[in-house]
């Protein structure tokens, strides 16, 4: 008995850490984005027959289409929109694979834009060379800073580099004790007034069942309403969030023309960020991005967490929607 007790433990734990190593050493992302432009005409069916149900959608919601695009990398479509009049950004997104729907959604997103407080950045304050560095500080200090380590011998080629400008004096105080942990001298310098950048804030609401990879930035809000199939619908979800963000910060939206660069830089600022946190590291050897141990386990509870929120609202919408029903032959009775 203690046996098959033993055996059954042994599967359950094997369970529970297989979706942790699948994402540790089968999970990468690609170090650039591979966005090329969409032909209609070389479109699936599937996928031009969603994208014109979303575009009827998302016109009656102020939207207007820009293009479509692919990105190689992953096998998804992309319709991207923009409403210019409010400063919101769409995006219609169908993965298909092998003639097979993986996913499909839509997603809203508000970038917001307010001035704080004075920032702060952090510069080497010794003579920075090959000489004064082995490599064991320079791997740490790439790992510190989020960066890949041929750009970090680039960077500390320099007599006064400078890196991480724009920070909080908490944070300008984190990074200098990561970089002197590292075995690197630095030193907390104010930015002067003309230079300095306002305080980002992101706002993204999204209806697929598949949002979770590892946590995002605290710069980031994040709504998931998989229930809410109807983009003009789910607009509404994100308005009502908005207004109550933005009422005295001011939203951005890309240049007209800048689109495609504009996705390009957003999806390497997020690589960026969980380069920072530790989730990812840089392969030199395949030159794309893999999950570290931290971010394989953030990356699979975060899939679990969601899962679960899914099936208890579901289970909510449910009993909710039977309530009417049970009212109306009681009253019949």
């Amino acid at each position: 008995m203690m046996i098959i007790i033993f055996c059954i433990l042994v599967l359950v734990g094997l369970s529970a850490c297989m979706p942790i190593l699948i994402y540790r050493y089968k999970k990468f992302l690609s170090e650039t984005p591979r966005l090329v432009m969409a032909s209609i005409e070389k479109m699936p069916v599937p996928v031009l027959k969603y994208f014109d149900n979303k575009s009827m959608e998302l016109d009656r919601c102020g939207f207007q289409k820009i293009m479509d695009i692919m990105d190689k990398a992953n096998d998804k479509y992309f319709r991207y929109y923009i409403n210019r009049k409010v400063g919101d950004t769409a995006i219609a997104v169908f993965l298909y694979t092998q003639r097979k729907i993986h996913d499909e959604y839509v997603e809203f997103r508000t970038v917001f834009t307010h001035w704080g407080d004075s920032r702060y950045k952090i510069v080497f304050s010794s003579d920075i060379s090959d000489d004064n560095h082995s490599n064991e500080v320079k791997q740490k200090l790439a790992k510190a800073l989020g960066m890949k380590l041929n750009k970090m011998e680039r960077f500390l080629a320099g007599k006064r580099a400078e890196t991480k400008a724009n920070l909080t004096l908490d944070k300008a105080i984190h990074f200098k004790e990561k970089i002197e942990q590292a075995g690197a001298a630095c030193e907390i310098v104010e930015v002067p007034v003309q230079e300095q950048q306002p305080d980002i804030q992101e706002l993204i609401t999204t209806n697929t069942m598949r949002y979770s990879s590892v946590p995002e930035s605290q710069h980031k809000i994040i709504i998931r309403k998989p229930d809410l199939t109807d983009a003009t619908q789910l607009y509404k979800v994100h308005r009502r969030k908005s207004a109550k963000i933005g009422k005295d910060a001011k939203s951005v939206v890309p240049s007209m023309g800048n689109e495609t660069a504009y996705l390009s830089e957003s999806i390497q600022m997020d690589i960026n960020d969980k380069l920072s946190k530790g989730y990812l590291f840089f392969s030199e050897q395949e030159h794309r991005y893999r999950y570290t141990w931290a971010g394989a386990y953030a990356a699979t509870w975060a899939i679990v967490f969601f899962r679960i929120q899914t099936i208890f609202s579901q289970i909510k919408n449910r009993i909710q929607s039977e309530k009417p029903i049970k009212s109306r032959i009681l009253n019949k009775d």
